[in-house]
């Protein structure tokens, strides 16, 4: 199943996408707030995916209207998420590019959530640099979370994959120790456009990752490459923090950023991004000036 939130004219709604069609969760759970809350929805989802799921059987079979999908209305799938945990160099053809030591254990920085952007809305470059560059990523979005996860039992502790571009201010990334002023400008991090659910993707080591810039490929990678899988990643940052559902885990780029390329390739107002993940999904967002 693929879920998003839609804005609708009063308020956001969880969405499921039926075809090319969108079964809306608020009126399948008769106004149930779960319905316009797809964190809460997830937390609930042994009671309420069963439903969904009949529902969605139901639309496929001409007996629940759909609405008309309209994508541009997304906005990031979880759009308040109480964590989102990012993961740096974790592509060894990427640390190759960046000329840096393989790590020795997961490098963990935090974005806060009013950095997401929506799969089709607009990249904010701010005016303070030009340096602005774009980092493609699949993303893991929590269902059973919990605190020291087994890594064994990392898996079962993921409701679903999204695709999430972790734009990077790199001055402001490189002036001191820490990474976190240069991955949180507002606006910055465009995210979907739907989860998909794990049932669909059940090996996250077997996904192409690609980012897309007016046209040229400029990434591309496959997350075999990863250093630390995706179960590492959840075993290694449960330790330190209880893992609830709609929590985000961007789990770092592929090769190809700009600032590794000669010459440097920085994003432009006008630029159209397209970053992808195969079997995911792809989000579509315009440069502007911020």
């Amino acid at each position: 199943m693929r879920l998003g939130t839609w804005r609708a004219d009063d308020g956001l709604r969880v969405v499921a996408l039926v075809g090319d069609g969108w079964l809306d969760v608020a009126e399948v759970l008769s106004g149930d707030p779960r319905g316009r809350d797809l964190a809460a929805l997830i937390g609930d989802w042994d009671e309420l995916g069963p439903r969904l799921q009949r529902a969605a059987e139901r639309a496929q079979a001409g007996e629940i209207a759909l609405r008309a999908a309209d994508e541009k209305r997304l906005a990031p799938p979880v759009p308040s998420p109480r964590r989102i945990l990012c993961i740096g160099h974790n592509y060894h053809a990427h640390v190759v590019e960046r000329k840096a030591p393989v790590p020795k254990a997961p490098e963990v920085f935090l974005r806060i959530a009013s950095t997401l952007r929506g799969p089709r809305d607009p990249i904010l470059l701010p005016r303070e640099t030009e340096e602005v560059d774009y980092e493609a990523e699949l993303c893991v979005v929590i269902g059973k979370g919990g605190r020291r996860i087994a890594k064994e039992d990392a898996l079962a502790a993921v409701f679903g994959w999204t695709v999430l571009n972790d734009v990077s201010v790199r001055p402001y990334q490189a002036r001191g120790q820490q990474w976190t002023p240069g991955k949180n400008f507002e606006g910055t991090a465009p995210c979907g456009p739907y989860v998909v659910t794990a049932d669909e993707l059940p090996d996250p080591q077997a996904l192409e990752v690609s980012c897309v810039v007016s046209g040229e490929e400029l990434q591309h990678g496959r997350t075999e490459d990863m250093i630390f899988d995706v179960a590492t990643l959840i075993a290694d940052v449960s330790v330190f923090t209880h893992l609830q559902a709609g929590d985000l885990i961007a789990t770092g780029t592929p090769p190809g950023v700009g600032m590794a390329r000669n010459p440097q390739r920085w994003l432009r107002p006008g630029d159209v991004v397209v970053s992808a993940v195969s079997g995911v999904g792809a989000t579509e967002n315009v440069c502007v000036a911020d």
